[in-house]
């Protein structure tokens, strides 16, 4: 993990990550909080999130397998198509579909946008673990791999297909 060369109170790491999580685009972000962290820097926020994706990345992936014996793990896959919006806007933008570049979706219309896949596995405590993957292929063999890689041997899989 990269570290940061700016250094933050614990108050403003905190009010990065609550503007982040509520999606609030970088030049407003910027904006409100500039005076408040000490910056005027994009690059420094730009930088800081980052590194929260990197954390959510590495979260996800130290994340214990989903399921177990006697439990059911449900998946899907959905493409998503759409146009762009203007960089200027800012709102609506396909993040994950601008990471992994356009692709042709599978239903031979030629749109373009990326496909995601998902697994859903409801824990015994009644909270709902989500997982979330952009494929470029949903053949079987793609999708297997993620399932084998993130459930647990000898989950229930459940599909709509």
């Amino acid at each position: 993990m990269n570290r940061l060369s700016v250094k933050l109170s614990t108050n403003k790491v905190l009010m990065i990550n609550l503007l982040w999580a509520k999606k609030i685009g970088m030049k407003q972000c910027n904006e409100m909080l500039g005076d408040f962290i000490g910056m005027r820097n994009d690059h420094a926020l730009t930088a800081w999130h980052h590194y929260i994706c990197e954390l959510l990345l590495d979260a996800m992936n130290q994340a214990p397998l989903m399921g177990g014996p006697n439990e059911i793990v449900e998946i899907d896959e959905s493409f998503f198509a759409g146009r762009r919006k203007p960089a200027a806007n800012m709102h609506g933008r396909m993040l994950c579909g601008n990471q992994v570049g356009p692709a042709r979706g599978d239903n031979g219309n030629g749109e373009r946008g990326p496909w995601v896949f998902g697994m859903v596995h409801k824990r015994k405590n009644n909270l709902l673990d989500h997982r979330f993957f952009v494929v470029q292929r949903r053949n079987a063999s793609t999708l297997i791999s993620f399932i084998q890689q993130h459930v647990a041997p000898g989950t229930t899989i459940r599909s709509d297909s």
